[in-house]
């Protein structure tokens, strides 16, 4: 957004094995860096282990996410301090309802941590593990397990209600046309 103030604007499509690492780039570029705004708007996840290194950069103590199976067995990402940039430098964090899975899991830890604000509108609520099991004829999705913050908050959609509530809801008539344009600007740059 300002180079010479130290904000940069970064626009996550998708968690992948690069993710962190580009992430952590485009924070050392900058010098003086004094706030970050990280897009996370129409990101439908990717890899949760990619979504966690991302969001350790962010967290040094604390549980990052756990998933718990059926049986309550718990499997739990907690944050480590190297290479955790400072507490100091705000972040929001912009979201929508397109922003889903390890996308929901990066901005609602960093939110439940309290070191995000979240802008946007409530996210849709997938946070859940689906596994195949093989059939005869095919294949059938199950959900296996969900995935917690800390605090125990549920990301899953019950009832109705579910995803994360922005701090500052924004909600743009426009979303999808503003969608094609930034779709297309990066065709472009490209």
């Amino acid at each position: 957004l300002d180079a010479k103030e130290g904000i940069p604007y970064i626009r996550e499509r998708q968690f992948c094995t690069k993710t962190a690492g580009q992430l952590e780039q485009v924070m050392r570029d900058f010098r003086n860096l004094r706030s970050i705004v990280l897009d996370l708007r129409g990101n439908p996840g990717g890899g949760l282990p990619f979504a966690v290194s991302a969001a350790n950069l962010f967290l040094r103590d604390g549980l990052i996410v756990k998933s718990v199976d059926r049986a309550g067995r718990p499997e739990v990402y907690r944050a480590r301090a190297e290479k955790t940039f400072s507490d100091a430098i705000p972040l929001a964090i912009l979201v929508n309802g397109r922003t889903a899975s390890a996308a929901e899991i990066m901005a609602g830890s960093l939110w439940a941590h309290s070191r995000a604000v979240l802008i946007g509108e409530r996210t849709p609520g997938k946070g859940c593990v689906q596994s195949l099991f093989p059939l005869a004829d095919g294949l059938i999705s199950l959900t296996t397990s969900e995935y917690l913050l800390k605090g125990d908050i549920r990301i899953s959609r019950r009832d109705g209600i579910g995803g994360i509530a922005p701090d500052l809801p924004v909600v743009s008539e426009q979303e999808d046309d503003l969608e094609a344009l930034r779709l297309r600007g990066e065709v472009l740059f490209q």
